[in-house]
Order: structure tokens, then sequence, then C-alpha cells
């Protein structure tokens, strides 16, 4: 398979990434390791997807030397595969966050800031939440809801939760409300949140609406079910078709029985 890859240089798709990863055999890391020296871009991608279903420590200085070559979407991908691996490897989650976040620069392009928060996040080591709440403010909007799914992945207190994530019920862009309405579901502040949820349903653009019905399906809970119900009529393809997959994700027993009944 590697030796085919080689030749075609095609994509490799996320099922075969994992079965590669499974192998964990020597070889195979070797010859990954191999693939990031090429100067073929398929190939380098191919062995970044390969590698981040390994989680070897060894991959880590060969992808660290990767970064910041000036190829942003490259970057991304090498990014998250190396917090894939932190992930695995405690001991060296410091050495690989400093590495990341040294990219974090208002000069980088704007996909990378993104898997950088993702990628903080993925690891949820303590000493990057101070960068978490900064995200929280930051001027671009994927960061700001980035940084809103990152904290999920960090052990705060439910009291510290609300207070971080409430001033961004008022926050203007969809996807920062959707992911605040998900974190923030079931909490002190649900009156406040339920009060957000009515003014999105109702919201005049098509993706604030999409937006909630995506949310509703990760919240899973019962309460959201009058919504897919509603959104299901919406006048918009986009917003019917992310209430059909919000559907298709509820498992809760309470919300599939109310749904059963409608």
């Amino acid at each position: 398979v590697i030796e085919l890859m080689k030749v075609q240089a095609s994509p490799i798709n996320p099922a075969m990434a994992a079965q590669m990863g499974n192998l964990q055999r020597p070889e195979v890391l070797a010859a990954f390791i191999d693939m990031l020296r090429s100067s073929n871009e398929v190939l380098r991608d191919n062995a970044v997807r390969v590698l981040a279903e390994l989680k070897d420590a060894r991959t880590i200085d060969p992808l660290l030397r990767l970064l910041g070559a000036g190829q942003a979407e490259l970057d991304s991908k090498v990014i998250t595969t190396l917090s894939k691996v932190a992930r695995q490897d405690k001991d060296l989650q410091i050495q690989i966050l400093k590495k990341i976040l040294s990219h974090f620069r208002p000069s980088e392009p704007e996909a990378k800031l993104f898997a950088i928060v993702d990628a903080v996040g993925r690891i949820a080591n303590a000493k990057t939440m101070e960068f978490i709440k900064g995200c929280l403010r930051h001027t671009l909007p994927r960061v700001r809801a980035n940084a809103v799914e990152a904290l999920q992945h960090f052990e705060i207190s439910p009291e510290d939760r609300v207070k971080l994530l409430s001033p961004l019920l008022g926050d203007q862009n969809n996807r920062v409300l959707g992911n605040v309405v998900v974190a923030l579901w079931g909490s002190t502040a649900h009156p406040f949140v339920q009060q957000q949820v009515e003014n999105m349903a109702s919201h005049s653009d098509k993706w604030v609406r999409s937006s909630l019905a995506y949310s509703m399906g990760v919240i899973n809970a019962p309460g959201v079910v009058p919504y897919l119900l509603r959104f299901l009529s919406d006048q918009v393809e986009d917003v019917r078709r992310n209430s059909v997959k919000a559907i298709r994700r509820i498992s809760n027993r309470e919300a599939v029985v109310q749904l059963a009944k409608e």
C-alpha cells in the first residue's frame, strides 16, 4: 500500500489512514516520516494524515520541521496531527504546545489560527487556559467560536464556565452563538440561553437559524425537539438539512419519544 501511494500520489481517505495507523509497525512509521520530505504535496498530506492515526512520539520532530514553510493548509494538518500525538504523551505536551503557540500570530493565515485553537483544546493542558480565555475575545469570529468549543475540554467549574461564556450570548456571529448555546444549555444561565435561542430561531439570517439547528443535535435533549420540528418546514434548504441531520443525532430517550409522538 505504501509503494502504491508513492506511485499514484493520490489522496488517502480517513478510513485508510486509520487502518494504516493501526498497523503500528516500525517500517510504516519510517516510510511515512520519509514521505514528509517529499516535494509532492499530496504525498505529504497523506503522510500527515496517517501519522495522525499512528500517534507515535517519534513523529514529533519531523512534523515540527514542516511547520512554518509557508503552506497554510499543510501547517493546519500538521498542527492537528501534533495535537493528537500530544494527547498520548503528556511528557511532550508542553514542548509541542510551545511550538504550536509560537505560530499564533496576526500575520498567519486564518485557517492556521483556527487549527491552533482546536489543537490547544484537544490537548487541554491547564497551562493553556489563559490562551483560550484570550481567544474568547479575539477579533476573528471563527477563533472565538473554536475557543468556545475548546473550553469544553478543560476542567473548570460550572460557575466559571457560565462567567466566561455568558458575555458571548450577545455575540453577532452565528457560529459563536451556536457553540455558546451548546456549552451553556442546562446551566444556571439557561433562562438567558433560552431567550437567545428564541431570537436565533426567528432570525432573518438563514445561517443563524442553520447554526441553531446544528447545535440542537449536539445538545441532544428533550427541549430541542420543538425547534427541530419547526426548522423542518423552514423555507431555506440549508436550515431544513441541518435539522434533519440534528434529528438523526438525537439519542436522548425522552427526546426520541417526543419526536415519535410528533
